[in-house]
């Protein structure tokens, strides 16, 4: 995936699509920050997560721009950026289907490292932790 977030920085460049060549460049840097910091090479997780953590600041950044302005469309064309690029997030009836095929432990622990070891960062934490406590309801 590093490779493509390279390329897409290239085609933007060449585009001269100065937001897009910015918030890749932001993603890419991200990652690599987060790989020099644990010593290994970037990983597809690490940019899958530089990609959530770039969406969630202009998301945080879009709430104080007016509705219609200048600095309100590029964030909103930002976001958009960022969601192109983001892997298919596992659905709810995956992430409940991987428990019960599995017969994960009723327990809330178990459950999530099942499915972060199965999904990843390919999966909404939040939308996780509601799976695994339905499921344990069960």
């Amino acid at each position: 995936m590093e490779s493509k977030i390279r390329a897409l920085i290239k085609q933007s460049m060449l585009e001269k699509n100065k937001n897009k060549t910015i918030t890749y460049r932001s993603i890419l840097e991200t990652a690599q920050k987060t790989a020099k910091k644990t010593n290994v090479s970037v990983t597809d997780d690490m940019i899958v997560s530089a990609i959530k953590n770039e969406i969630k600041q202009l998301q945080d950044l879009l709430k104080f721009c007016k509705e219609g302005s200048d600095k309100f469309i590029e964030t909103s064309e930002k976001i958009s950026y960022c969601e192109m690029i983001l892997p298919k997030m596992a659905s709810e009836t995956e992430l409940m289907d991987y428990l019960n095929i599995n017969s994960v432990e009723k327990n809330m622990g178990a459950c999530m490292k099942a499915l972060k070891s199965e999904f990843g960062a390919n999966m909404d934490g939040k939308i996780a932790s509601i799976v695994a406590k339905n499921y344990i309801n069960l």
